[in-house]
């Protein structure tokens, strides 16, 4: 489903086992409480396919199939000290 959620946004991947790894990695860095912005800053530094809000994108598909509590904002882990907002 979220390959194909990735397709209906019009983000292209090209190996959809990578791309599946790195929406599971966007859970495990929210789980450790990496900040939202820092999420999407990481994704689009190490993919520059990603054009305007492609990342964000990205990572709101893979909340929504990985780890959907987060978009609820339950079971959030705390923000890191010095963490502004998430």
């Amino acid at each position: 489903q979220f390959l194909s959620d990735l397709k209906a946004a019009g983000i292209t991947f090209q190996d959809p086992a990578a791309a599946v790894s790195v929406a599971k990695d966007v859970c495990d860095l929210v789980d450790n409480g990496t900040p939202d912005t820092e999420i999407v800053n990481n994704l689009q530094l190490h993919n520059p396919g990603f054009v305007g809000n492609g990342a964000a994108n990205f990572t709101m598909l893979a909340a929504a199939s990985y780890c959907p509590k987060y978009l609820t904002g339950e079971d959030r882990p705390p923000k890191p000290p010095g963490a502004v907002s998430n």
